[in-house]
């Protein structure tokens, strides 16, 4: 199975130090489950910037059952692809040495996530600050870490050590919001408030893709932005000190928050908001400033908590609502571990360019991305032995790649003989197309088809059609009146800004991309998983 696909948001292949850096990170996390770097004998194979999970060695370890159970986290697709399979005929007739008392080392990996947990469930305002304070002094830790002269490979050893703690810390804060959110679906369980139950999952605390999205719409607003023409006359007066200092201050505290993010933000090779001031104006200036969406993202929490405090006093558990519902409400921080990875690979991101510019100096290389093309180990050895010929180890790293050149749609499943493993059509009515529900409400509006998030504009009330999102493409999302994806379940980036902006979202619709024609009018009905083609003219009709 792809997790490239499936759980990133992007169709490319990691660049060759990227795939390597993404792999050592979970790793680091995963502890000696043995899930990882053991080739086909493990559970996860890195190949030529793509990332697979091998489901046989995984059943193997942990059983059909277990492993079944785990894969229900993915979307309608994936599952209903795996569910056409007779998966006791894949198990290896013997289990792989690395996945042998898997369950064991994976309950050990558990144990130290008790004692934080126990402590959230009783005192969850003590246990998000403290969880905060630590996520603070670790963010310094690493920048500390980051300049000192030490190999390539001691850097990313230790601020995976960095951030492999924080999963750890943030069990105080996240397994008791998971814990209130299980609580309420079973207190309403027969109850028609489903959407209800998705709209308290708005303006959710902790959550630093959507803090993200609220500062670039600040910034958006401020004059310096709107009074300003180009990407380039911006980048040059804030050069010159030409903006007030109060947009200063603001321009400052988002590149110091969120400057290391980006489109594609997992590998390391790929650009940082810091690193190209033009583009991110770009962003900024797209951006529809007149929308009201936001202002009313915590009012549509409020109205929905209401409505449903209402039914649970009905039943007599108003008081055990509240208490679920403020554990409930620290689910956002689910996003700071993997924030907090993309700040650390920032910081090897600037040290292996560094190295670049070392290496181009020395006549070395052509071009510091170059050092990209490089793994841990090689960019570790050049910085020891100077006579080390880069060209050469560059060119054998990316010979396989040119095989896999032209493939623009990776399965998201398949076998070792090569057959793609897909999910059986949904039956749909004419003009119809049937996906996954993964945030409430019914819009009709104007098609707009992108493969990637800048190819062109999304102007305001349009609807985003693409295959996956990232970070990256939140910018977007403040224009768009829904969104229709091709991959994804509830928690992808892409279900989860949608539901943050109130926008009505249909996942896992297969080939959106091709079969929504560009420009076409379409109603997307985000409560039951269906995008409607609509022929006639229609004006849009309001998210409910």
């Amino acid at each position: 199975m792809d997790l490239i696909v499936l759980t990133q948001g992007f169709q490319d292949s990691l660049s060759v130090l990227g795939n390597e850096t993404w792999g050592k990170m979970l790793e680091a996390i995963k502890g000696d489950v043995g899930m990882f770097d053991a080739g086909m004998e493990g559970g996860v194979i890195n190949s030529e910037g793509r990332q697979y999970l091998n489901l046989s060695n995984l059943m193997a370890g942990l059983g059909t059952g277990t492993a079944s159970r785990m894969l229900s986290s993915y979307d309608d697709p994936t599952r209903d692809a795996i569910a056409t399979l007779d998966l006791d005929s894949y198990v290896p007739a013997e289990t792989p040495p690395a996945m042998r008392g898997m369950k064991w080392r994976a309950a050990k990996t558990v144990g130290p996530m008790i004692g934080p947990f126990v402590s959230g469930i009783f005192n969850q305002s003590k246990a998000e600050k403290k969880y905060v304070a630590q996520f603070e002094k670790e963010v310094v830790a690493s920048k500390q870490l980051a300049t000192q002269d030490i190999p390539f490979s001691n850097l990313v050893e230790q601020l995976n050590a960095l951030f492999a703690g924080q999963m750890t810390n943030i069990a105080s804060v996240m397994l008791p919001a998971v814990v209130g959110q299980a609580r309420m679906s079973r207190l309403f369980k027969g109850d028609d408030v489903d959407d209800l139950l998705v709209s308290l999952n708005i303006d959710l605390n902790g959550n630093p893709t959507s803090e993200m999205g609220h500062l670039m719409f600040d910034l958006a607003k401020y004059p310096e932005v709107q009074d300003t023409a180009t990407g380039e006359e911006f980048a040059t007066k804030l050069a010159n000190k030409q903006f007030s200092p109060e947009f200063q201050t603001a321009f400052d505290h988002y590149m110091d928050r969120f400057g290391c993010r980006g489109i594609r933000e997992i590998d390391i090779a790929t650009e940082r908001a810091h690193e190209n001031v033009p583009a991110f104006f770009n962003q900024l200036k797209a951006i529809d400033i007149n929308s009201d969406m936001l202002a009313k993202v915590a009012q549509r929490r409020q109205d929905a908590y209401d409505q449903l405090l209402a039914l649970a006093n009905q039943k007599g558990k108003g008081n055990f609502f509240k208490k679920q519902s403020a554990l409930h409400y620290n689910l956002g921080y689910r996003e700071m571990p993997k924030y907090f990875f993309i700040i650390t690979l920032d910081l090897m991101r600037q040290r292996a360019l560094q190295l670049g510019e070392e290496f181009v100096a020395q006549g070395r290389l052509d071009d510091k991305k170059q050092v990209f093309d490089l793994n841990v180990s090689q960019l570790t050895q050049a910085q020891q032995n100077s006579t080390l010929d880069l060209r050469a180890i560059i060119a054998k790293n990316l010979a396989p790649r040119e095989k896999q050149a032209q493939v623009n749609n990776w399965p998201r499943i398949m076998n070792s003989r090569g057959r793609i493993i897909r999910a059986p059509q949904k039956p749909a009515k004419e003009g119809e197309l049937v996906g996954q529900a993964v945030a409430p409400g019914v819009i009709r509006g104007i098609a707009n088809v992108l493969h990637s998030p800048y190819e062109k504009p999304l102007n305001k009330g349009e609807i985003l059609v693409t295959r996956a999102t990232d970070p990256g493409w939140t910018p977007l999302f403040m224009n768009a009146s829904g969104v229709v994806l091709e991959i994804g379940g509830a928690l992808q980036h892409g279900a989860v800004i949608a539901r943050e902006y109130g926008l009505p979202c249909v996942s896992g619709i297969e080939n959106a991309v091709m079969n929504i024609p560009d420009g076409a009018m379409i109603e997307v009905d985000g409560s039951n998983g269906i995008v409607r083609l609509v022929e006639e003219e229609a004006e849009l009709v309001p998210a409910i």
